[in-house]
C-alpha cells in the first residue's frame, strides 16, 4: 500500500449517508451486549445528529480523540447492497472490535505518512516446498478469478460495491462472509475492479482481508505484504472513511481495524501489475 491513506489508495467512496443519520447496524444490536465499546456505540445514538464540521462527545475523559467525529462533506452515494449473510457478519465484526488505545489513530496515521505502509519488496525467488506450494495457490486464484470476472459473476457470489474507483486499485467488492474465514488463495474477501467509463468493469485483482490476530501465514514465501487500516467507518456496507478513533465517531458500523490484514493480489492473468504480483497498486488501473 502506497503512503496515501486508504480513502486514496483502497478506495474514497465519500459519505453515503446524510450527516448525522446514524449507524446501520446498532438498531439491530442485541442489549445483552454491554462490553464498554458497545456503549459507545449507544452513546452516538443518543446524542441526536452530528455536527457536519466540529467534534462529538467526549467518549473517554483521558482520550479526547474518541470524541472528534469525521467531517461529512462529501455529497451522499449509492449504498452497498449486502446480502443479509453480510450484514450478519458485519455486525458480528463489530461487535468483537475493541476500542483502539489512545493515540493508535495517530501512529498509524503518522506510520502511513512515513511511506511505511504496506509496501511490497522485490519479489524473491522461491524454492523447494515454498515453490511448489505458492505454484498450487497462486494457480487456485488465478482459477478462481475467472469465476468472478465480471460484477454479476461478483454480485451472484455474494460480494457488493463497497467503494469507488481509485487510480491504482480499482473499486472495491466485499463479500464479508469471507472476512472471517481462513486464508484461502481462491475464496478472497475482497475484489479490485476497474470500472473506469472506457469499457465495462473488469476485475483486475483479489484483496484479502483477513481477521487474525498477527499477520496472516498467506501465501506460501516471504513476498506478501500484509497491511492493516484503522478505525474503519462503514456506513449501509460502504466505507464512509478511515482513521475514526471510536464507534461514538462512526454515523455506521465502526471496526477498529487492528485485527483485519489487507493484501492485493495481481493475480488475473491479462491484467498484470508491471511492479509485482503483491505491488499495493496496479499503475494499469486507470
Amino acid at each position: 500500500m502506497s503512503a496515501a491513506l486508504l480513502l486514496a489508495s483502497c478506495g474514497s467512496g465519500g459519505s453515503d449517508a446524510a450527516p448525522g443519520q446514524g449507524a446501520d447496524e446498532r438498531a439491530e444490536a442485541s442489549p445483552s451486549q454491554d462490553h464498554e465499546h458497545h456503549h459507545e456505540h449507544g452513546a452516538a445514538s443518543a446524542g441526536g445528529p452530528a455536527d457536519a464540521g466540529g467534534p462529538g462527545p467526549a467518549a473517554d475523559a483521558d482520550c479526547p480523540e474518541r470524541g472528534h467525529g469525521p467531517r461529512p462533506e462529501a455529497p451522499p452515494v449509492r449504498p452497498a447492497e449486502i446480502t443479509p449473510a453480510s450484514q450478519q457478519a458485519l455486525r458480528a465484526l463489530a461487535w468483537e472490535s475493541e476500542r483502539l488505545p489512545c493515540g493508535a489513530i495517530a501512529e498509524w496515521a503518522s506510520h502511513v505518512r512515513n511511506h511505511a505502509h504496506g509496501v511490497a519488496p522485490p519479489e524473491r525467488p522461491l524454492a523447494g516446498a515454498d515453490a511448489d506450494a505458492f505454484s498450487r495457490q497462486w494457480a487456485a486464484a488465478v482459477a478462481a478469478s475467472a469465476r468472478l470476472a465480471t460484477p454479476e459473476q461478483a454480485a451472484a457470489a455474494g460480494y457488493a460495491r463497497s467503494s469507488s474507483q481509485v487510480p491504482g486499485v480499482g473499486t472495491h467488492w466485499i463479500n464479508w462472509t469471507l472476512v472471517d474465514a481462513p486464508f484461502d488463495p481462491a475464496r478472497p474477501s475482497m475484489l479490485l475492479f476497474d470500472e473506469t467509463a472506457s469499457g465495462p468493469a473488469r476485475l483486475v485483482g483479489f484483496s484479502y482481508w483477513v481477521r487474525s490476530g498477527s499477520e496472516p501465514e498467506g501465501f506460501a514465501g516471504a513476498n506478501d505484504a500484509w497491511h492493516s487500516h484503522l478505525g474503519l467507518c462503514f456506513v449501509r456496507g460502504r466505507l464512509y472513511v478511515e482513521g475514526v478513533p471510536a464507534a461514538l465517531a462512526c454515523p455506521g458500523t465502526w471496526l477498529n481495524g487492528s485485527d483485519l490484514w489487507m493484501l492485493h493480489a495481481w493475480v488475473v492473468p491479462d491484467r498484470p501489475n508491471p511492479d509485482g504480483r503483491f505491488a499495493p497498486t496496479n499503475r494499469a488501473v486507470p
